[in-house]
C-alpha cells in the first residue's frame, strides 16, 4: 500500500503497471479526488 499526500504528490509518482484499487477524497488539499480520476483517466495508465 502506497499513500499520497495530495493528488499531485500521486500524478508525479504513479503506482507500477500493476492492478490495484484507488481511493480517493472529494476534499482532498488542492485538486479534488474527482479531478485526479479525471486526470488519470486521460493517460494511458489511467482507466480501462
Amino acid at each position: 500500500m502506497r499513500t499520497y499526500a495530495s493528488a499531485g504528490d500521486f500524478l508525479l509518482d504513479p503506482p507500477a503497471d500493476t492492478p490495484g484499487c484507488l481511493l480517493l477524497d472529494l476534499r482532498m488539499p488542492g485538486p479534488s479526488g474527482l479531478d485526479l480520476q479525471d486526470a488519470w483517466c486521460g493517460t494511458a495508465c489511467g482507466c480501462r
